[in-house]
């Protein structure tokens, strides 16, 4: 999946796993895993 990653300073970062979005379980795992690696953003958006 890919998401975009919004930080209060204005950036943005594009960050993508390897997470199956049609799955359930996966997409979950999916925005678990960006929460996890970018603690700092103020906003996240799947893409």
């Amino acid at each position: 999946m890919t998401f975009i990653i919004h930080f209060k300073d204005g950036h943005r970062e594009q960050y993508s796993n390897r997470y199956d979005e049609d799955d359930e379980q996966e997409r979950d795992a999916a925005w678990d895993d960006v929460y996890m690696t970018f603690p700092e953003a103020d906003y996240i958006e799947s893409f």
